[in-house]
């Protein structure tokens, strides 16, 4: 068990094509600054190993299977931007378009299960 700790970044890039514009397609970016993330994380093995000391060298050896999990390692934050529909007063207000209302995390854990085999030579 241990805990991990780093910075993460997100940022999202989004084309979009309108008609009036003379320029397409239209570049847009979101990014959410750097923040510090605390990750939780459980590495466990269930195996054989094997240890010999020799004249020269330690050799050990090892299989088994491991399991590996990163509590809410995985982070994806996405604008929520409805589009709005023309207007009916033409002028009175922009007539279409797509507009950030607000952001959405969503976590999730990586998962790592699997076989394993391991080698080590220490002189």
């Amino acid at each position: 068990m241990g805990l991990i700790i780093g910075e993460s970044q997100n940022g999202t890039t989004y084309l979009s094509w309108a008609p009036d514009l003379s320029v397409q397609p239209n570049n847009q970016y979101t990014l959410v600054p750097n923040r510090t993330q605390l990750v939780p994380a459980l590495e466990e093995r269930i195996g054989f190993s094997y240890g010999g000391v020799f004249k020269c060298c330690k050799v050990t050896f090892g299989f088994g299977y491991q399991a590996q999990v990163y509590i809410d390692a995985i982070q994806s934050i996405d604008m929520t931007a409805p589009q709005v529909p023309p207007s009916l007063l033409p002028g009175a207000v922009p007539d279409d378009g797509v507009y950030a209302v607000g952001f959405e995390r969503t976590i999730s854990n990586f998962i790592l299960t699997g076989p394993y085999i391991s080698l080590g030579l220490v002189f």
